[in-house]
């Protein structure tokens, strides 16, 4: 076969940018026995089962981690002036499964015909363990007859 002046030499790019990635990932070595202790723990307790839980799913692991998340219909939702953004009133969801602390993860979304809306990101729920109450924020005073807000929160249940 000819030479083709347009095809670059090898210089193995490839294992360099390999090499590259490594590197990259080594900080996060000192991890390894935390993800492994989360990858052995099993399963002790869930519902994901249930085809249509009114409160959403969970699982608990037996290293005391619990995950809930779903979907939930909160009916009608005004959105009215809030400083220089549109907000709802407080709006609450009670989880599936109860958290043993006040202390977790959550985050709560819509955008259920009320334009462009978000609700909220935290690490703590007012210290309420089995529920969290949160606000929808928009651009503009909008509403919804039928609203339904996506939720996750991880934290422990023991």
């Amino acid at each position: 076969m000819a030479w083709n002046p347009n095809i670059p030499t090898v210089t193995n790019r490839v294992q360099d940018d390999l090499n590259a990635i490594r590197e990259n990932f080594q900080h996060l070595d000192p991890l390894a026995p935390y993800i492994q202790a989360l990858l052995s723990s099993r399963i002790v307790g869930h519902n994901l089962d249930v085809p249509n839980p009114p409160n959403g799913w969970y699982v608990r692991w037996e290293n005391g981690l619990q995950v809930v998340f779903g979907e939930v219909a909160l009916g009608s939702v005004s959105l009215s002036a809030s400083g220089s953004v549109y907000a709802s009133p407080n709006l609450t969801i009670t989880f599936p499964a109860a958290f043993s602390t006040g202390m977790y993860a959550w985050c709560v979304n819509s955008d259920a015909g009320l334009g462009l809306t978000w609700a909220g990101l935290g690490s703590e729920a007012q210290g309420m363990t089995g529920s969290i109450t949160f606000r929808l924020y928009g651009g503009s005073a909008l509403s919804n007859s039928n609203v339904r807000v996506a939720f996750f929160a991880i934290g422990r249940w023991k």
